[in-house]
């Protein structure tokens, strides 16, 4: 189990749209923009099934169990049989990143369609 007073995240994406029409071939829409959110009363609770080789954990000696890639040796399987993710959303927001924009992009698009006529 996890709680949490609030978690800030931060993620980065970019987002490209490529026409694949006959019509429109030179325009490339591309945007880079932040999304922001910071959650409140977050909660995580887990419920993790491992599998281990029994004979392999009875040859460690107490000091290989101390040590973390002799006991992570003896698993054979990892399982979560129980995840929940509780959170509130107590902000949400875009922030665009670079020069020019959508509404700059968006112009160049139309300038381009109306060249088609």
């Amino acid at each position: 189990s996890l709680d949490l007073g609030y978690l800030n995240m931060t993620l980065g994406v970019t987002l490209k749209v490529i026409p694949t029409g006959d019509t429109v071939e030179d325009f490339v829409l591309v945007e880079n923009f932040n999304i922001f959110a910071r959650l409140t009363d977050v909660s995580l609770d887990a419920v993790l099934f491992l599998a281990m080789d029994q004979d392999k954990l009875n040859m460690l000696f107490l000091s290989d169990i101390l040590d973390l890639d002799c006991l992570l040796g003896t698993f054979e399987a990892a399982m979560f049989t129980n995840l929940n993710l509780n959170m509130t959303v107590a902000q949400l927001g875009l922030d665009p990143v670079g020069e020019g924009g959508l509404e700059e992009d968006i112009d160049d698009l139309f300038d381009t369609a109306l060249h088609l006529f």
